[in-house]
């Protein structure tokens, strides 16, 4: 029988037992808080996923870039001449924007393809949409404040319980 979702690794990691429950997930919603993008996922068992997202990241579809990092610093084209823009109230940026317009773009589509390397995720939706997530926190960053470790990005299951492990890179 052939595989219906392909995965691929580099050699030198395995992909997290998480991420295998992607395959065939429903990409359900995003949004975000503060700096912080959340993606949801539905997997076919009705179980969801979170993605949040504290590194850059980039959404495409084809050569098109839809959403990125620097909508998120970037105010919106709703706010005239206002120099001292608070870009943690949801509406004030780009990305909310953005998000408002195209969100029905976004969430068509279920996850079919997953990559994980060296600590960077790709998830390619079977809509076209690609999802990149890219690790950027330094080993100098993390060695210079050992007791506040940065996080680029962590992926867990929406639940109650704390059994299961959370992947957090």
């Amino acid at each position: 029988m052939k595989e219906k979702y392909k995965k691929t690794i580099s050699p030198t990691h395995i992909v997290p037992t998480i991420i295998d429950n992607f395959y065939g997930a429903e990409f359900s919603l995003i949004h975000r808080a503060c700096n912080m993008v959340m993606l949801t996922f539905t997997a076919k068992n009705g179980e969801e996923y979170q993605l949040h997202v504290q590194c850059h990241f980039r959404i495409t579809l084809g050569d098109k870039v839809l959403l990125d990092t620097d909508a998120l610093y970037t105010k919106s084209t709703k706010i005239q001449n206002e120099e001292n823009v608070e870009y943690d109230i949801i509406g004030n940026t780009l990305f909310d924007e953005i998000v408002d317009k195209k969100s029905d773009l976004f969430l068509a589509g279920k996850v079919e393809e997953i990559r994980y390397d060296e600590g960077d995720l790709r998830l390619v939706l079977n809509s076209g949409i690609k999802i990149d997530v890219f690790k950027n926190v330094t080993e100098y960053e993390n060695e210079v404040y050992p007791a506040y470790p940065r996080e680029n990005y962590r992926i867990f299951r929406v639940r109650e319980d704390l059994e299961d492990s959370d992947l957090v890179v």
